[in-house]
Formats: structure tokens, sequence, C-alpha cells
């Protein structure tokens, strides 16, 4: 069936079948705490599927709390993560251009990104962080190592999961809009409440901006007159989660997301202007998820897991007047899809382990339709294609000894994926950690991941030929980290060493006309990459009314098998794009009235990247960039019977610093908005 022919309504009506079989909260290996994990941010599910203490996570976890990124007016996930360490984000340009994040030093493609569980990849790992916001988000989970061994392809470099913001007590009505430079308009409106039994949270945002370029008037060739640049991005966004608790051993939860955006860019693939260009591409995602589970017995819980993510992808670079005859112009379309239905039983088998067991099957699929054409001809570009993919995982997590967090903690886990293109393949994970007297503990993990091919590198047959033989691209990698915390964790430090190697790295290369048919792929696995480094982060809260918290990575790349990667992909060089160092620090302030001030400092260091307007591509090295941002909620009034209103200010690169994340690309200068906010 065509991947076009597929009713995103099936999906729905499997969600309501699956209901009956609803699963209550997870069996828990540390001491009991409320069922709403989304209201306690020392609580993290991603690194385990299961909920456990931030303190005796067996592997690196940053959470940040959507509260604490509203006040200080961050609108997208990407300048969220600028914070975390080892995560590194790359925006192509202007607003809306794309944004890579590459986490310890691997491929922006090795990156799992789940919305309340939604795997939201397309097949083969690739996502685009610019149309990603944090608009509703309760908390953002970022898990820094391989994951396969529970969220399958993709997880080789870490987990990135957002969480939708779950509704509780009386209806909160909530509106803020905001604007300011290059001509940034952003709205927001919203409500949450609910009782014991019934939650929910509904929002809808939109974003625009006119773009660095925006309304720039520009010469065309031959004294053809001028043009008015077209750099606008607009993005609107949809989501909500409504979540039911009919009994003490019962909850369902329902979550959607949904955007729209479409960003215009007058730029060439090497970030210059183009008088003639006027390129655009837009983004359309739904996401679905149904979380359910039911208490079976005293020490047995299963849960269903529902999900589908629908995606709409379109490009275009067309001719924009009479005299644009010269260069190439491409027009395409992508419907992609990924559809998993997964059910797991947690076992409670002594007090402090848990064993889960679980099978998941998955299906996804892509058709892809367009043309490219120049004063040569036109080419057409098409393919359809469809897999599945079915696996069974285990995991046992447990402590031993005393305490509510036990002195030493443990996690054992495999999963085998057998995938309908590339056979069987297996993971694994381990890890454990040890609490040593006053507040510190030490850890650590090892384990394996692996990614999935691109469907186009698989299947694609018009400028570019796919392989079908084509391997995952896999790593292995372990880590040990120390961490140190005191007053209830207020005051608190954690150094982490890693080491991750990748192997069967796919690439793309030329191949010649008269290549014999068993060499005719321009997709091979010949590539290979070490990254190593440290991680540092500290907290200081409740120093009077000041907040401090402060991050540091160190990071070492190298290529070991070059293959045909050329500039981009050179041995005993670094990996492109990754900065050696980087840096953050927020201090935010509490104000006497209620409102807050924060200040936050970013460092990036020198990097590699490639100069693609030259040929050969010659490898370059960009310097590295300070950038510092101020943010104000400052309440103006708020009492019995009236919704709280304040005045919001946001100043993003304070200094105006000029500097560039990609090679040839200008990135934002001082960026002001300023606004209101009513509720919260």
């Amino acid at each position: 069936m065509s991947v076009h022919n597929r009713p995103f309504a099936s999906v729905l009506a499997l969600a309501a079948l699956g209901i009956p079989c609803a699963a209550a909260t997870a069996q828990r290996p540390t001491a009991p705490v409320a069922r709403d994990t989304a209201a306690l941010p020392s609580v993290v599910v991603t690194a385990t599927r299961l909920p456990l203490a931030l303190p005796v996570q067996p592997v690196g976890v940053t959470v940040l709390d959507g509260a604490d990124l509203r006040a200080r007016g961050l609108v997208t996930v990407a300048q969220a993560l600028r914070e975390v360490p080892g995560a590194a984000v790359v925006q192509s340009g202007s607003f809306g251009g794309v944004t890579s994040l590459f986490v310890r030093g691997g491929e922006s493609r090795f990156t799992k990104v789940l919305i309340d569980g939604v795997p939201a990849n397309q097949p083969g790992g690739s996502f685009d962080f610019a149309f990603l916001t944090t608009d509703n988000v309760e908390r953002i989970e970022v898990v820094r190592g391989p994951a396969s061994v529970l969220y399958g392809s993709d997880a080789m470099s870490g987990v990135v999961q957002i969480f939708t913001r779950r509704g509780a007590g009386p209806a909160r009505p909530r509106a803020s809009v905001r604007a300011g430079t290059y001509g940034t308009v952003d709205a927001d409106a919203g409500v949450q409440g609910g009782t014991a039994r019934l939650g929910y949270s509904l929002d809808a945002a939109q974003h625009v901006t006119r773009g660095l370029f925006g309304d720039s008037v520009v010469p065309l060739p031959n004294g053809a007159g001028t043009r008015t640049l077209d750099n606008t991005f607009r993005n609107t966004v949809l989501s909500g989660a409504l979540r039911a608790a009919p009994d003490a051993a019962t909850d369902v939860t329902l979550t959607a997301r949904f955007n729209r955006g479409r960003y215009h860019f007058p730029t060439n693939g090497n970030g210059a202007v183009v008088a003639l260009q006027n390129a655009s591409r837009d983004d359309q995602r739904t996401l679905v998820g149904l979380d359910a589970g039911r208490r079976l017995a005293r020490r047995v819980e299963g849960r269903v897991l529902l999900t589908a993510n629908e995606q709409r992808l379109a490009a275009r670079d067309l001719p924009t007047a009479p005299s644009d005859t010269l260069r190439f112009y491409a027009e395409g379309r992508d419907a992609v899809y990924r559809r998993a239905a997964e059910a797991r039983l947690n076992v409670t088998l002594a007090p402090g382990a848990v064993l889960t067991g679980g099978v998941e099957h998955m299906g996804q699929g892509q058709s892809t339709r367009g043309t490219s054409s120049s004063r040569f001809g036109v080419t057409p570009q098409r393919f359809t294609a469809e897999r599945r993919n079915t696996a069974y995982y285990g995991q046992l997590l447990g402590r031993a000894g005393r305490g509510a967090g036990g002195a030493a903690t443990y996690t054992l886990s495999g999963r085998v994926d057998d995938n309908q293109q590339f056979g069987t393949f297996g993971t694994y994970r381990v890890g454990a950690g040890y609490a040593l007297p006053f507040g510190t503990r030490v850890r650590a993990a090892a384990g394996t991941a692996f990614k999935e091919p691109r469907f186009d590198e698989v299947f694609t047959t018009t400028f570019t030929r796919g392989n079908a033989t084509l391997r995952p691209e896999r790593t292995g990698s372990w880590e040990a980290g120390l961490e140190h915390q005191v007053a209830s964790g207020r005051f608190g430090a954690s150094a982490t060493y890693f080491d991750q190697r990748f192997r069967d790295l796919i690439q793309f290369r030329g191949i010649a006309r008269n290549a014999p048919a068993a060499d005719s792929s321009n997709y091979v696995n010949i590539g290979g990459a070490t990254a190593r480094g440290v991680e540092f982060e500290a907290r200081a809260l409740g120093l009077g009314p000041v907040d401090v918290r402060a991050s540091y990575a160190r990071l070492r790349t190298r290529v070991t098998d070059p293959g045909a990667g050329g500039a981009t992909f050179t041995r005993g060089a670094a990996l492109i794009r990754r900065p050696a160092t980087q840096g953050a620090a927020t201090v935010q302030t509490r104000l006497p009235n209620g409102g807050t001030f924060a200040v936050t400092g970013t460092y990036f260091g020198r990097r590699a990247d490639v100069d693609f307007s030259r040929f050969p591509s010659p490898r370059v090295q960009l310097g590295g960039y300070g950038l510092a941002d101020l943010a104000a909620d400052v309440p103006v009034f708020a009492g019995a019977g009236r919704l709280p209103a304040a005045v919001t200010a946001r100043v993003d690169n304070l200094f105006d610093r000029q500097y560039q994340a990609v090679q040839g690309y200008l990135a934002p200068g001082r960026v002001v908005l300023v606004g209101v906010r009513v509720g919260r």
C-alpha cells in the first residue's frame, strides 16, 4: 500500500482498542513517589523507562524544567539544549535554518528525539530542531550515551525526550505575546487543569519572524531591476495532553503535537545571498501517543504504548524572474511515517529490584516525489519504500544496601531487533553506581547502539543509487562518573568521562560511469571515528534569592577510517562542527515581587568545518565565540480572583557578537523581545 493511502485514523483506532489494556504507573525500585512524575523534576524516566531519582541514574542525564525555560523566554528546544554539556547545537544561518544537534561527538542523526514517548526522527535518524518549540512543555530530559537497548534505532549518542504539561487543579488559562527585532512576533494561548481522575492541557502558539535578510532590497543581474528578499519563518504549533486515572490501578495518557512551518531563504548552499533565489521548505508534523497501563497484580504492572509520527516535507527552489535561467532548480515532496505498538511488563522481583520485558513492532515508510531541472532538461525523482521492525528487550534494574536509594544500584539490559531490511541486530547496556560517604556517588556504564540506514540511502535510483545491502551504523561506548551533592541536592557537582567508537558509518561516494553493477552504489559502510571527552555540571540553588547552574564539556574526535569522505571525513582529523570546548552558566534571581531576572553566558570553542564555496572544498577552522543573554519576567499584578500578569523581556546576543556557527552562514545579531504574559 502506498504511503499516501495509509489513513492516520487507523492509529487512533488502535489507541481506542488499547485502552482496555491500560496501565498504571510503573512499579518503582526507589521509595514511593507521587503518580504524576511530571511534577517531580528530580525523577527521570527516559534513561531506564522507569521513574528513577536523578542522583542514582546509571548514565549522564540533564533535566531542563519547562517553567524555568518559559520564565527565561526560551522559545525553541534548540536554545535550551545549548546549556547541556556535551550537546552542540548548530543552526545554519537565520531563524528556521536547518538546526542540528551533535551529542558527545556523534553525528546529528545519532540522537533519538521523543515527544511523550513518540519517536520524532525520520527513519534513519534525521531530525531538524528548527521547528521544535518549548510551547506547553513540562520538562526536557537529555540522556547522553547509547540507548538503543531501550529505544532501538537512532539512539547512538543520546536521547532527547520532551514531555507535554499534564494538568491538575482548577482550570488555569494563560496567554502571552511578545515582539521585537527582525520583525519577530511570538504568541501563545492555552489552558490546563483537572482532577485526580482526569487532567488536561491544551495549547496553541504561532511564531513569525522576517529573518536576517527580511525586506532587504538587492539589485538583479544585468540591470534587470531590484528585488526584495524573503527570509520569513512562520511556525504554528498545537499541543495537548489528556490523562485519565479511573482507579488506583489504572492510568491512560493521550498526547498530541502538531506543527506546520515554512521557511524562506534567499541563500545558496554555501550561505551566500543570491539575488534571484527565493527557496523555501515546509515541515508539517503530527505526533500522537497513547501510554496506558494497569497494575495486574501486587508485583506486576503491564503497559501499552501506541505511537504515530506523520510528516509532510516540501522543498522548492524555482526560477524567480525571466532572467533566472542559468541555475539548477528543484521541487520535491516527502511523505514519511513511523508507527509503533509496544507492550511491556514490569515485575517487582524483590524490594528494590524490577525486571522489565517488552516487545515492540514498528512500521515505517517514505514516499518521495520531485523534479530537478536546468537548461539541460528535467529529471524526475521518485521512490516509495516501507519496512518493518520487531524488537524484544529486557532490563533488570535494582539496588542493594541500606537507605532509600541503596548503597549500590545496577542495571542490566539487552535487546534484539529483527529488521525487514538488514536482519537481526543485538544491543546491550550495563551500568552500576555506588554511594560513598558524605553525599558522593560513583557510577559507570557501557553499551552498544545502532542506527538504521535512511530510505534514500537504500532505495533511491535517480541521481544517486541506493544500496540494498547497507548495514546499520553502530557504536560502542563506556563512561565513568563522579557526583557529589549536599543539602538535599541544592548544591551539587558531577564529572563524567566517556569514550565512544563509531563503526560502519554510511558514506556517500562518487562512482564511475562504467563501474560494474556490483559496485555501482553511491552509499557504502566504510567510515569509522572516535569521540572521547569530559562533561561537568554544577549547581547552587537557594543562595538567598539566587540560583546558579553551570556546565562545561571538552571533546576530542578523530576519524579512524576516512573511506571516501573527502574534506568532511579526513583520516586523523576532527569531525566537523563539533566544538572542542563548550560551556554555559546561568545566574537567576528571584525578585521581591515574585518575578525573575536571569543572565546566561555560553561559549563554543574552535571547531573544524568545510568551505563548500570553493572547489576542491578545503577544511577550515572556525573561531570560538561567546554569547550573553538576559531575561526578565516582572509581575504587574496578582491577586485573588485575578489572573497573574507580567511584563517579559529577553535579549539574545547582548553584545551583538558577529559569528558563524556554520561556515558561510551569518548568525543572528542582537535580538530584543518585549511582551506581556497573563497566567502561567
